[in-house]
């Protein structure tokens, strides 16, 4: 039986590489023309997206200002 593809993904704090499954996403939206991070649960919402690997992170990504940048050229 043939080996299924794992998509890996990159943490964008730590830049740990890990199976897309077990990191947590989060989707770049425009609320009141600001840009906003959105946690994306089910990894489905349409949009640029980005990986953090564990809470730890995540509680950094309210600092981290690099996703600014990322999110250039989104449009709600």
């Amino acid at each position: 039986m043939k080996k299924r593809h794992v998509p890996i993904r990159m943490c964008i704090i730590c830049r740990k590489k890990a199976p897309k499954k077990e990191l947590i996403r989060f989707v770049c939206i425009i609320e009141n023309n600001k840009k906003k991070l959105i946690e994306d649960i089910k990894q489905t919402k349409p949009g640029r997206g980005f990986y953090v690997c564990s809470p730890k992170c995540k509680e950094k990504l309210n600092t981290f200002k690099g996703w600014l940048k990322k999110c250039k050229g989104v449009k709600n």
